[in-house]
C-alpha cells in the first residue's frame, strides 16, 4: 500500500493521488483493528519490511485465568488468545431469602466471611439484583462487589455473606398487643386513665 501510494503521488490527477494515500490509511487501519502495537507499524513504515513475529501486549495487568493458544496457530479475527483477569475487584454472588429481597437495593452494604478465615470480614457493596426468584429454592440472586485486597477472595470460591439490611429505629412490642383487622393494625396506648387507638406497622 505504501509503494503504490508513491506511485500514485506522481499521477497528474487529483483522484489517483486521493486514491493511493486513501488505500495507505485503510492499510494502516486495517492493522491497528487487529491490535498490531503502533511500534511495529511505525518499523513497518520506516524499513518496508513486513516481520514474522509481532509482539501483542494486554491492555490490562492480571492473572492468565484462560489459554486458547500455543505456538505455531493460526489466529483469525475475533479469536480468543488469552484471557487475562484483574482480580484486585471481584464480583460474589448471593442467594437471599425472598424476606431479605425487601430491602435488597443497589448500593447496599453487605460483608463475606471467608470460609478458611472466618475472622476476616470484607465489605462490599450491591452491584446488581436480578429480577426473578429460584423457583425451587424461593431465593433471590444479587450480584455485590468487593474490593480484593491480597486475593483473599479467589474465583470459585464459597463465602458467607452477611446484608446489612439497614435496621430501623422502633419500639418492641408483644405480638398479643397488636390488634389485626385484616385491613390495618392497631394497639391501643394508655393515655392517663383511658386508652386510646394507634394505627401501626409491624416491621
Amino acid at each position: 500500500a505504501k509503494e503504490a501510494a508513491a506511485r500514485f503521488s506522481q499521477s497528474s490527477l487529483p483522484e489517483v493521488r486521493r486514491g493511493g494515500e486513501d488505500l495507505l490509511t485503510a492499510a494502516r487501519r486495517r492493522l491497528e483493528l487487529f491490535d498490531v502495537p503502533q511500534s511495529t507499524i511505525s518499523k513497518l513504515e520506516r524499513t518496508g519490511t513486513a516481520q514474522r513475529t509481532v509482539t501483542l501486549t494486554a491492555p490490562v495487568s492480571g492473572y492468565v485465568t484462560g489459554k486458547e493458544i500455543f505456538e505455531g496457530q493460526q489466529v483469525q479475527p475475533g479469536m480468543d488468545l488469552l484471557t487475562v483477569t484483574d482480580l484486585s475487584r471481584v464480583w460474589v454472588e448471593a442467594d437471599f431469602f425472598e424476606y431479605e429481597s425487601r430491602d435488597l437495593r443497589l448500593g447496599a452494604k453487605a460483608s463475606v466471611a471467608l470460609p478458611y478465615d472466618p475472622g476476616t470480614r470484607l465489605t462490599g457493596r450491591v452491584a446488581f439484583v436480578y429480577p426473578t426468584v429460584d423457583p425451587q429454592t424461593r431465593t433471590l440472586k444479587a450480584r455485590l462487589e468487593f474490593a480484593n485486597p491480597g486475593l483473599a477472595l479467589k474465583p470459585g470460591m464459597y463465602v458467607d455473606v452477611t446484608p446489612d439490611l439497614g435496621t430501623r429505629d422502633g419500639i418492641v412490642i408483644p405480638d398479643s398487643a397488636v390488634i389485626d383487622t385484616g385491613v390495618r393494625q392497631v394497639v391501643f396506648i394508655q393515655k392517663g386513665e383511658t386508652f386510646e387507638p394507634r394505627e401501626v406497622r409491624v416491621g
